[in-house]
């Protein structure tokens, strides 16, 4: 292992770019105490509070995301406030850069990583792109061809830089003593639901609606709901019940996976790779406005395997969700079947696999 190695992480905005970056920081330090990580992120990003339950310092820079609406609001966001908030971030990384005397960086997306990532270049120092989707998001299509390494965590429709393996999406490792503490009731059918880590209007919508009907279909059923900060004091005073589990942003949520007997989320990448390191069956509903319906494409993957279930967004209306949770709670067959091929196309060790390409190029 490299001695006294200074790494940057940056990336987030959602929990879709920042836990990859957790899990590659974790697995850095796993490896060796001789590693030093460092954190950016923005202020405005999940990041700015969920840093602080780590223990490795961190920087929130300004927000330097362009405003695409065609109003007043929007152009004077992009001719002022985005030039100074640009120079600002500009300067407190050239700072942080030379202060921590960076070795490496590692982007994961999102906004947050442009700047750090754009400094690397300049400066010279090697930087690696971890990108979740087949589709990658405009910063790091921006930094590909730079870039030493690009991991994807899955297979990309289309990649113009041949520098890149696809590895698997960095998760929070599935500890075994920790599933020895999680307490199981096995009398209980527990579903988990997950509309991202912002929650989902449209799924925590059909719930408010709904979730008497999902209480009535087992005596001992049990929901635990990620529903996003901004939604969670709203959705307290509209659901009331013992068997209802209520939270805005999950951070230990490998607890909630190995409780849980059926997952219904949106299927976004990173979400998909937690639900398979967990051997889950699963409901998905793809978000329909992803970028180049990717979460679609993710869903069929999934399904196409015999991991999941795909309901459409539009189709939340007709009962079809009631009815598939219904079946998969009476069909315990099915459910086990969908959880052995979840297994199959799982990749739990992409973090330990992205350290030791990383380490190939600094040994």
């Amino acid at each position: 292992m490299v001695n006294n190695l200074n790494i940057i992480i940056c990336g987030g905005g959602t929990g879709g770019h920042l836990i990859p970056a957790f899990a590659i920081a974790d697995a850095f330090l796993s490896n060796s105490s001789n590693v030093e990580i460092r954190f950016i992120g923005s202020e405005k990003g999940i990041e700015s509070h969920l840093y602080k339950k780590r223990k490795e310092k961190s920087y929130l820079l300004k927000s330097v995301g362009l405003d695409r609406s065609l109003t007043l609001k929007g152009f004077f966001h992009n001719t002022i406030i985005f030039p100074l908030n640009f120079l600002s971030s500009m300067f407190k990384t050239f700072k942080i850069f030379n202060e921590f005397k960076v070795d490496i960086v590692i982007g994961t997306g999102g906004y947050s990583s442009a700047i750090p990532l754009f400094v690397a270049y300049i400066k010279g120092i090697k930087f690696f792109i971890q990108e979740q989707n087949s589709i990658p998001g405009l910063v790091n299509r921006i930094f590909l061809n730079s870039a030493k390494k690009v991991f994807f965590g899955v297979e990309p429709d289309e990649c113009k830089s041949s520098n890149y393996l696809v590895i698997g999406n960095p998760t929070k490792l599935i500890n075994n003593d920790r599933k020895k503490e999680v307490k199981v009731d096995s009398r209980k059918f527990t579903i988990f639901i997950i509309g991202g880590s912002q929650g989902s209007v449209p799924i925590n919508s059909h719930f408010v609606e709904n979730y008497t009907k999902y209480l009535d279909l087992y005596p001992n059923i049990h929901i635990i709901w990620q529903c996003g900060e901004k939604n969670l004091v709203s959705i307290r005073e509209q659901v009331q019940s013992e068997s209802i589990e209520l939270h805005g942003f999950i951070n230990n949520i490998e607890n909630f996976y190995l409780k849980s007997n059926l997952i219904i989320s949106r299927s976004g990448a990173l979400t998909l790779s937690e639900i398979s390191n967990f051997k889950k069956a699963s409901i998905l509903i793809p978000f329909p406005f992803a970028a180049n319906d990717h979460q679609m494409s993710n869903a069929r993957f999934f399904q196409k395997h015999g991991a999941s279930i795909i309901v459409k967004q539009e189709h939340l209306k007709t009962g079809l969700l009631e009815k598939e949770v219904n079946l998969l709670i009476k069909e315990k067959k099915q459910l086990k079947k969908m959880e052995k091929n979840a297994s199959l196309i799982s990749k739990p060790n992409a973090a330990q696999n992205i350290v030791k390409e990383i380490l190939k190029y600094v040994r």
